[in-house]
C-alpha cells in the first residue's frame, strides 16, 4: 500500500512540473527609448552604439587611421578606411623600391578599387593578398599604391605604397612609404579576437590603434563611408555618405518602408530576411532635398535590428541636425521587441 502512495505522489509532483501548467512571466520590453549622435558638421567623427545598454561607447576622428586588420582567426582581410573615400591600386609584383610617384600616371580609373561598402570581405580594394603554402599562410608579396583619400575641407591626403611581407602566428608584418619621401616604415600587427580588426594609421611614422569596442559589446557605428550610388542617367559613382554600420561580428538588420514605428511587433519578423551586410541600415532613411537644399528624415523606415546579444529592436530615425540647425547629428527612436 505504502509503494503505490509513493507513486501517486511521485506522479502528482511531476504533473505540477510540466512547463504547460506554469504561468509564464511577461518579458519586459521596455518603453521606446532615443538617442542623439553628434558626428560634427564636417561628419569628422565615428562613434559607436550598444542598443542593448543604450550607450555610446567609444567616439573617434575618422582621418586617426587608414587600414584595418582582421582579428578573427579564420579571416586574414585587410579594410580600407572608407570614411575618407580611400581606394586602392594592385601594382602586382613590382619592385617595392622602385615604385615611384611616377606609377601614379600609370594607374587607370579602373583600376582604382574600393571596399565593398557591404563588408563583404571577398570583395576588399587589396583582396586576398596571400596564398596557403604546406598548410602556411604566405605573402603574395604583391605592391599597392593606398589612397589615403581626403580630409574634411577635400583635400588629399596623399599616396603609400604597400606591401604584407609576412603573416604567422597570427601576425600581420608589413611595409609601407609615402610615395613623396620614399621612407619605408615596418609594422607588426597582431590579431587579438576580443576584437573584429586592429587598425594602422599610415600618416607619417605610422601608428597602431585600437578605436572600436570589444566586439561583443556594440551593434552600431555611425559614420561616413563610401557607397556606390546609381544616378538617374543609369551611370553608378561612388560617393562618400553618412549613415549607420552594422557590427560584423552577428549584427542582422531589415528595412521595413511606409511602417508606423508603433505598429511594428516582433511579427515582422516573420515576413522578413535579415540581412548580415554592414550597410544593411545604411543611408536610405534620409534623402536630400535640393528646393530646401537640406536633409529629410523619412520616420517610416523602420529598421529590424539582431543585436550582437541576440536580441531584436525596431528603429527609425527621426531628424539629422541639432537645436541649431547643424547637420550631422541622427536623432533615432529605438524599442526590444
Amino acid at each position: 500500500m505504502y509503494k503505490y502512495f509513493l507513486i501517486i505522489v511521485t506522479l502528482l509532483i511531476c504533473w505540477s512540473c510540466i512547463p504547460g501548467e506554469n504561468p509564464v512571466q511577461p518579458f519586459d520590453r521596455g518603453g521606446v527609448l532615443s538617442s542623439k549622435v553628434t558626428l560634427g558638421p564636417n561628419y569628422s567623427d565615428q562613434v559607436f552604439f550598444s542598443l542593448d545598454q543604450n550607450k555610446f561607447l567609444n567616439f573617434n576622428d575618422i582621418y586617426i587611421w587608414d587600414l584595418g586588420f582582421a582579428c578573427k582567426d579564420s579571416s586574414n582581410y585587410i579594410i580600407l578606411n572608407s570614411a575618407k573615400f580611400m581606394k586602392v591600386a594592385d601594382l602586382g609584383f613590382k619592385s617595392f623600391d622602385e615604385v615611384s610617384t611616377a606609377d601614379l600616371d600609370t594607374i587607370t580609373e579602373e583600376q582604382w578599387i574600393y571596399d565593398s561598402p557591404s563588408g563583404n570581405l571577398d570583395s576588399t580594394a587589396i583582396g586576398k593578398w596571400w596564398t596557403v603554402e604546406n598548410n602556411k599562410i604566405v605573402s603574395l608579396g604583391k605592391v599597392y599604391i593606398v589612397d589615403r583619400g581626403t580630409n574634411e575641407i577635400g583635400k588629399k591626403l596623399g599616396n603609400v605604397k604597400f606591401r604584407i611581407l609576412d603573416y604567422d602566428n597570427k601576425t600581420f608584418k608589413v611595409v609601407y612609404a609615402n610615395l613623396k619621401d620614399n621612407i619605408s616604415h615596418e609594422y607588426t600587427i597582431t590579431k587579438n579576437n576580443d576584437y573584429n580588426y586592429t587598425y594602422l594609421s599610415l600618416e607619417k611614422t605610422g601608428n597602431l590603434l585600437q578605436i572600436e569596442p570589444l566586439k561583443e559589446q556594440w551593434d552600431l557605428v555611425f559614420s561616413k563611408y563610401t557607397e556606390l550610388l546609381t544616378a538617374n542617367d543609369s551611370n553608378s559613382m561612388w560617393y562618400s555618405v553618412v549613415g549607420a554600420y552594422l557590427n560584423p561580428n552577428g549584427g542582422e538588420a531589415a528595412m521595413l518602408k511606409h511602417a508606423v514605428f508603433d505598429s511594428v511587433n516582433i511579427g515582422a519578423l516573420d515576413t522578413l530576411h535579415l540581412l548580415k551586410t554592414r550597410n544593411a541600415i545604411g543611408h536610405d532613411w534620409k534623402f536630400f532635398d535640393l528646393n530646401t537644399s537640406s536633409y529629410i528624415v523619412d520616420p517610416k523606415v523602420v529598421y529590424i535590428i539582431k543585436s550582437v546579444s541576440g536580441f531584436y529592436y525596431k528603429l527609425h530615425f527621426m531628424d539629422f541636425y541639432d537645436d541649431s540647425g547643424n547637420k550631422g547629428t541622427p536623432l533615432f527612436e529605438f524599442q526590444k521587441l
